[in-house]
């Protein structure tokens, strides 16, 4: 994994703490299938829910990220613009946030950088480790910390399902 992060470069008001959320997956599927889903832009933009929505600009391919494209994912009370700022293929990508975004509101939570690991396990098993660096206030952080934890197993849990659909497992009848 790169060394680079910027969450020690962000600036936050003293009463923020830092928070570093990590979860490891184990997809039922090769390292080149997980990274065709979590690198392709529908996989984040398909099926959400109205108001929220998620806009990718600057990218060579209309179907997949790229390093140095922009991201904003937004909605009521969500407001994450961002850059693909590091990315090694079916390795590792970052997306670092800029500053000014937040979840909730400016004052209350600020995303800092949004990290996967890729690692082949087998040839029909791959590990992604994601981490999240943010910023919360002190008196919110326990709310973070929840939404986090509810949020990220619901998603792994979608991506895991959609891995295994596309496998070569899966058969239809």
């Amino acid at each position: 994994m790169p060394s680079l992060s910027i969450q020690s470069s962000v600036p936050s008001p003293k009463s923020f703490k830092a928070y570093s959320y990590k979860i490891t997956l184990k997809l039922p599927g090769s390292l080149d299938q997980v990274w065709a889903i979590l690198n392709s832009r529908a996989t984040f933009s398909k099926g959400q829910i109205f108001p929220f929505r998620v806009e990718f600009l600057g990218g060579r391919s209309p179907v997949l990220f790229d390093e140095g494209e922009y991201t904003n994912h937004h909605g009521p009370f969500l407001h994450l613009p961002g850059l693909i700022s590091k990315m090694e293929p079916k390795k590792y990508r970052e997306l670092s946030y800029f500053y000014g975004s937040y979840v909730l509101g400016f004052r209350l939570i600020r995303p800092t950088v949004l990290n996967m690991d890729f690692n082949a396990l087998s040839d029909t098993k791959t590990q992604v480790v994601i981490t999240l660096e943010s910023n919360a206030h002190r008196f919110v952080l326990w709310l973070w910390k929840l939404g986090l934890h509810s949020f990220w197993p619901s998603f792994s849990l979608g991506l895991w399902l959609r891995v295994w659909l596309k496998s070569k497992r899966f058969k239809k009848n």
